[in-house]
């Protein structure tokens, strides 16, 4: 499908026309996560309007403690995050991933590959490798989190 694996641009890009909340959105990460594991959950998180943690606001569901990354990237990747959703007009970022250097591969029709693990009794998406980047989520509060049509 040309153009499902890409930038979208709110320039030129119709703006998506589904949303989905925070709550949604975990319960279809945790059907993801192996059996045993902790369910998702904001690890990190601001409030908003202060002179630090200005608007939009920011929420990590990925759990960087105890993994080698630093306060200064955290904040780093956070102030990246804010920029670029005031500048698209949303008030909420849910980052899902650090900096990571493996995506999604998908299917022709635009759903994302997955291979079943008979051991864990979990799928697991097809990766590759990619650049550096982060996964996260934009919208208007954690009730609107905004979600691509898979055909734009």
């Amino acid at each position: 499908m040309p153009g499902y694996n890409r930038k979208w641009n709110p320039e030129e890009d119709d703006w998506p026309a589904r949303s989905i909340t925070f709550e949604r959105l975990t319960e279809r990460l945790d059907r993801k996560l192996p059996k045993h594991a902790e369910p998702t959950a904001i690890h990190r998180e601001q409030v908003m309007g202060t002179d630090e943690y200005p608007v939009p606001s920011t929420h990590w569901i990925w759990n960087w403690q105890g993994k080698s990354i630093s306060l200064n990237t955290v904040k780093g990747v956070e102030k990246i995050c804010r920029e670029e959703a005031e500048r698209i007009g949303f008030k909420c970022v849910i980052i899902r991933s650090g900096v990571h250097a493996k995506t999604n591969q998908y299917a022709e029709d635009g759903t994302v590959l997955t291979e079943y693990n008979a051991r864990t009794g979990t799928y697991t998406n097809v990766v590759a490798d990619d650049d550096p980047h982060i996964t996260v989520y934009m919208g208007f509060g954690l009730d609107q989190l905004m979600v691509l049509a898979p055909n734009t």
